[in-house]
């Protein structure tokens, strides 16, 4: 029998769900296309290593309000994941303009980049997407 990869990952629409069984889980399906990791607060940076390296196919990424995420967690996101199109990262504290450079230099396919609410992030990140990614629509408030 032919059987349909899984290329959607939501691991928040399941009640008791922890982050070490979605992590675990979506590290181990590669052939994800779209994770979407919203509001998991528990989430480290070494999860998000393993679901970047475990999943380098993804083009739609959420992570946003994942409270526990830095820029060494987006900079790994950036080094495996190079063929994002959609990246959600609203509300996550820890991202400063070092992340979102990492993410405009090495994920040049990027046509859509949700960066509201990060504290960390200034008109910096703006300047260098507005260069290097002048295609991509990037939702941002200070």
């Amino acid at each position: 029998p032919n059987i349909c990869p899984i290329q959607i990952f939501r691991p928040g629409l399941v009640a008791g769900v922890t982050n070490t069984v979605a992590i675990s889980a979506a590290a181990s399906l590669r052939a994800l296309n779209i994770i979407d990791l919203t509001g998991l607060h528990g989430l480290t940076d070494a999860a998000i290593w393993q679901v970047s390296r475990g999943c380098p196919f993804v083009t739609e990424l959420s992570l946003s309000w994942c409270v526990g995420v830095s820029d060494v967690s987006v900079q790994q996101i950036s080094m495996h994941c190079p063929l994002l199109v959609q990246l959600w990262m609203r509300g996550i504290p820890k991202l400063t303009d070092r992340g979102v450079q990492a993410i405009a230099t090495k994920c040049g396919h990027l046509k859509y980049l949700d960066i509201r609410d990060c504290s960390g992030v200034g008109q910096k990140s703006l300047d260098v997407l507005a260069q290097i990614l002048p295609a991509c629509v990037v939702d941002f408030t200070m």
